[in-house]
């Protein structure tokens, strides 16, 4: 076992490549082409505590100066670093870490435990994601985080999650071309299984009488005690319509599901603490041990806000049947995304790179550029060792459709959540909420992906 990289983690449960991807070819950094990983799956279990204000806006990491780069290829600019990290299997404040570097490594190294061989990339701010093909199908994995995937007979892809080396839960995604800008685009979209009425939609954006408190019975759980008391996330107040209930929902659960990669990273690093890091030149040993990283971000009142007014945008969609020639991540207001998997981007000047990791924010500012099929977007809220808030980069079309199809499945399973809640612990209920079959493609998990990742 390898030591994980924590802040590659997260659902989510998500979503890395789109359906343009044919599984024959090699896995390629710059040409990912569908839905990533989700660094999150199940359900959050109903409530919350009483004391926490949704009006106020938790503590936000603070940040360093970054000095400047060096041209020698080396990590470059430190900064300190606000939150935690883990060493000896507990986790310690204090340290500092680069976070830019002027080259990222790639590797190739040889069949691990009779796998295939893997395809490393490293990341500007640590760590790196391993890619592989296995007989039909293909394997990623970033920390303690990672997929399978395999075409079916009816060419949709099924993509199984493994969160800490257990088999979590698995998306059904359909490849699409659009014709975009006198140009094909393609990507594969999530396909739910199931739906509601458009009235369900539309109730989940209409004002109710009065607000009310939910008991979402966070309290006791380790993800809340560890992330919620240290700031990270403040629930709202009251609610006084779903959506806001699913803003909520959503944080929470990329939160818990965060929290259970991190946990199995730290007993990872405990476990293999005395084993020597391979060399450079060993291209037969397992890809480089990921390094460790802090808790996730602080979401802000105002990116908590923004994330509402997505859900929001969503949610009207599905009420009126929208349908759109345009591809869902360059739809006008779909403009806030989750990155769900680790990439090297621009940080402003040549030979320059920074990462953005998993549970960071970006929101999209342009159009995308037929040149090179990348969009222009800035950093939201990110960790410590990533990209800096406020960043101007630019991040490929597959990407950012792999951003939307998380923001897409995350909001199918709130909405679902909500249906199975009503009528207890505060929720208001409606008989509208009764789920429709979307989808006919049934098909379980792949039990053998754990098996996978531990190859890679």
């Amino acid at each position: 076992m390898k030591t994980l990289y924590l802040k590659q983690l997260g659902l989510v449960a998500v979503a890395l490549i789109s359906g343009s991807l044919s599984m024959a070819d090699p896995p390629d950094e710059n040409n990912r082409n569908t839905p990533r990983p989700p660094p999150h799956a199940r359900g959050v279990e109903p409530v919350r505590p009483g004391a926490a204000s949704g009006s106020r806006q938790p503590a936000s990491a603070g940040r360093g100066q970054v000095e400047p780069g060096r041209p020698d290829g080396r990590y470059t600019g430190q900064r300190p670093e606000s939150g935690n990290r883990v060493q000896g299997g507990r986790i310690q404040a204090g340290g500092s870490r680069s976070i830019y570097a002027s080259q990222v490594r790639t590797r190739t190294f040889a069949a691990q435990r009779g796998g295939a061989p893997i395809l490393w990339h490293g990341l500007a701010g640590g760590g790196g994601v391993a890619r592989t093909q296995y007989g039909t199908g293909r394997a990623v994995r970033f920390g303690a985080v990672g997929f399978t995937e395999q075409r079916l007979a009816n060419g949709r892809i099924n993509r199984t999650y493994v969160v800490g080396g257990q088999v979590s839960h698995n998306r059904v995604f359909e490849p699409r071309v659009w014709s975009y800008g006198g140009r094909a685009l393609s990507a594969a979209i999530f396909v739910p299984t199931v739906t509601y009425r458009p009235e369900y939609f539309r109730w989940a954006v209409t004002a109710w009488a009065k607000p009310v408190s939910y008991n979402w019975r966070w309290e006791g759980q380790g993800w809340y005690t560890r992330y919620a008391y240290a700031g990270l996330f403040v629930p709202y107040d009251t609610y006084d319509r779903l959506d806001l209930w699913m803003t909520d929902y959503i944080v929470a659960e990329s939160l818990r599901m965060s929290y259970e990669a991190q946990d199995a990273a730290i007993a990872a690093q405990s476990s293999d603490e005395q084993q020597a890091a391979p060399s450079a030149q060993d291209t037969a040993s397992p890809p480089p041990a990921d390094p460790v990283a802090e808790n996730p971000p602080a979401v802000t009142e105002d990116v908590k806000n923004e994330l509402d007014d997505q859900i929001r945008v969503q949610l009207e969609e599905q009420a009126e049947h929208k349908t759109s020639s345009i591809p869902p991540a360059l739809r006008p207001n779909h403009t806030l995304f989750q990155v769900v998997e680790p990439l090297n981007v621009n940080a402003g000047a040549p030979q320059r790179l920074c990462s953005l990791g998993a549970e960071d924010y970006i929101k999209r500012t342009g159009d995308i550029d037929p040149q090179d099929n990348t969009v222009a977007v800035v950093v939201e809220l990110s960790r410590d060792q990533d990209c800096p808030v406020g960043l101007a980069t630019r991040v490929s079309f597959n990407d950012l459709a792999d951003m939307e199809n998380e923001q897409e499945a995350r909001v199918a399973e709130a909405m679902n959540a909500a249906s199975k809640s009503m009528g207890s612990d505060g929720l208001p209920s409606t008989p509208l909420a009764q789920p429709l079959v979307a989808s006919n493609d049934s098909v379980p998990p792949d039990q053998n992906a754990a098996d996978q990742m531990r190859k890679m």
